[in-house]
């Protein structure tokens, strides 16, 4: 049980980790141009938003898989979104038992270990492995959502002036490189078209890191095409991580809880803290 225990503090923990230390802080972004956009970008563009979802809320069951080095750990869950305000992971165990939730919200993260009763709950900008990303709740949003995004936006539509169009293999990329600090790469298949994959790495060579996100098994949703499997990866920090979630029963429910709730019983972590503790390779769980 215990061993079980510490697995799920390293999902939990590794989880935040692949999803808030992915890129370095993008501030300082400079203002746009008008700058032309040719008829093909345009063409592509439009098709990028044609399979956007159009459903409000999004559940499904999933296989959550976490790599660290020598370490595999695996545990099922749920997955639960609603457009513009929460994203939801439930990790369950036996017959279903939830022990751990991340919930992302437009203005803060919590996480929560049901084994321990305890939890990290705090804005996005008061803690330094969050702040210091640029990472905001539309960026993930888009990522697990499979959709194109431009930082700083909530709106891709209005932004394609910041996109060039280039040939990827045999398929299409949709590239921001007039960003200061980051190049973002969003691979797209050309029939029927889809996002296949989000890469994001340092402007400056000499800089380590980079994240990846691909997408596959896509199958029809509410009209719409959408990825049964999100493998994501990231390199840097002194850690090489991959996530990997693989959906099943994905349906528009809309009848769950949104915020999460928790008793008196459970006490409060500091997220700088539990993150310091895992990286020095000193962790055994909350």
């Amino acid at each position: 049980m215990m061993k079980f225990v510490r697995s799920l503090s390293w999902v939990i923990c590794m989880s935040v980790l692949i999803l808030t230390v992915s890129c370095r802080s993008n501030s300082g972004l400079k203002k746009e141009s008008s700058v032309p956009v040719s008829t093909e970008l345009v063409s592509l563009a439009n098709k990028v938003l044609a399979n956007a979802q159009t459903s409000p809320s999004m559940t499904a069951k999933v296989k959550v898989r976490l790599q660290l080095d020598n370490k595999d750990v695996s545990l099922s869950g749920t997955l639960r979104m609603h457009k513009d305000d929460v994203i939801q992971l439930s990790l369950t165990a036996f017959l279903g038992f939830e022990v751990g939730r991340m919930e992302f919200l437009q203005d803060q993260v919590l996480i929560v270990d049901r084994f321990h009763r305890q939890y990290i709950k705090v804005p996005y900008e008061e803690v330094d492995f969050l702040n210091k990303t640029g990472i905001d709740f539309h960026m993930l949003q888009s990522l697990f959502w499979a959709e194109v995004f431009a930082p700083g936006n909530q709106d891709v539509a209005g932004q394609w002036n910041r996109f060039d169009l280039e040939d990827c293999d045999g398929q299409l990329a949709l590239s921001l490189k007039r960003e200061p600090a980051l190049n973002y790469k969003f691979q797209v298949q050309r029939s029927p078209v889809w996002l296949e994959r989000t890469t994001i790495t340092p402007k400056n060579g000499g800089e380590a890191g980079a994240f990846e996100c691909c997408y596959g098994d896509y199958s029809k949703f509410r009209g719409k095409y959408f990825p049964s499997s999100m493998d994501m990866s990231f390199s840097g920090e002194g850690v090489k991580v991959r996530l990997l979630m693989n959906l099943k029963n994905i349906d528009d429910n809309d009848d769950w809880e949104k915020r999460t709730s928790l008793s008196s019983k459970y006490r409060q972590m500091d997220a700088k803290g539990i993150l310091k503790k895992f990286l020095s390779k000193d962790f055994e769980g909350f």
